[in-house]
């Protein structure tokens, strides 16, 4: 029986306004504090190898990490700006995507998705790779009805992927690996990392951005309750 859905924040339940990707977000974010348009053809490249590069070998403090990463994708982006400027901007625009509610809105489904779990009982807990500024979204939004807990990796100590991220929850949920999922959407950081303590995953895949992908998928939080090998037939 599941008794709780841990749920990635960003990009899950708070989405960036006007369908935007995370790319078109940065896009916006360069020209408000540089005052330069990229296109997002060149910004997507750069974006994803900064990440790999670097998400996983900087400790975990969300905020100080993003900045680091923005640095670096703003200095490969615009070679002339200086290493202050690019330290400055790259701050900026770490603050901005993880606290301005003015970059997201939550989906009427996703409102749906989280009163429903609450009626049947369901506690929804957030598990972020984000800092305390979290409940600035939260509380912009009006969600902490809604949510029983919040996990984030400054306070945990680790990150998703990894095991010691999830297995802290668990304890600290006092619930059993197979009486939760992990609702996210990134198949490594969310799916597998959950899956590496025993959790079952369900990857929000909006847009199909993950052909591959071989297992549970929804494209609207709602589609959650209908997966019967999790939570069986009941409405």
């Amino acid at each position: 029986m599941i008794k709780a859905i841990l749920v990635d924040a960003l990009f899950t339940i708070f989405l960036p306004k006007n369908g935007q990707s995370r790319y078109e977000m940065l896009q916006a974010l360069i020209s408000k504090f540089l005052g330069v348009r990229i296109e997002v053809d060149e910004i997507k490249p750069v974006y994803d190898a900064m990440r790999q590069k670097w998400e996983e070998i900087l400790p975990p403090n969300h905020k100080e990490k993003w900045a680091i990463i923005n640095r670096e994708i703003l200095r490969e982006l615009i070679p002339q700006l200086s290493l202050e400027d690019a330290i400055d901007a790259g701050r900026k625009i770490s603050h901005a995507t993880l606290s301005d509610p003015d970059l997201y809105e939550v989906l009427p489904d996703t409102r749906g998705f989280l009163r429903r779990a609450k009626h049947r009982g369901i506690r929804v807990v957030f598990a972020s790779n984000q800092d305390k500024e979290l409940h600035i979204l939260m509380g912009a939004f009006g969600l902490g009805p809604l949510i029983g807990g919040v996990y984030v990796s400054t306070q945990i100590g680790h990150e998703k992927p990894s095991p010691e991220f999830f297995a802290a929850i668990l304890g600290q949920e006092n619930i059993q690996a197979d009486e939760c999922v992990m609702v996210g959407n990134n198949p490594h950081n969310d799916i597998q990392g959950a899956a590496s303590v025993g959790i079952p995953g369900i990857l929000y895949d909006r847009v199909n951005a993950y052909p591959d992908f071989s297992g549970h998928r929804v494209t609207r939080l709602s589609e959650v309750f209908e997966i019967n090998s999790l939570f069986g037939e009941r409405s």
